[in-house]
């Protein structure tokens, strides 16, 4: 190679690049997806706890220990939806 010139540069080629892209891109889509699973999951496990509890409230002759219970219980479900959500994010 003569002295005054410089080696060539090499590029990545438009294939891989559309490569890359379309990786890029199902990386995306199956984050999106484990998302979209996760709050489907949530929203299920409200919807069973609400059923449930009226369910309870329907057949059973509730008094304040019986209240104090399944209220117990769904803070105690809601305080580990929002765990799963906030441990998805991280």
């Amino acid at each position: 190679m003569p002295k005054g010139k410089a080696p060539p540069i090499l590029t990545p080629s438009k294939e891989d690049q559309l490569e890359e892209a379309h990786q890029l891109l199902l990386e995306i889509k199956q984050a999106q997806f484990q998302d979209m699973t996760l709050f489907q999951g949530v929203e299920v496990r409200f919807t069973l706890m609400a059923q449930y509890r009226q369910s309870l409230c329907e057949n059973w002759a509730l008094h304040s220990r019986g209240c104090k219970a399944i209220s117990n219980l769904l803070r105690f479900e809601f305080q580990y939806c929002k765990y799963l959500v906030k441990a998805s994010k991280e």
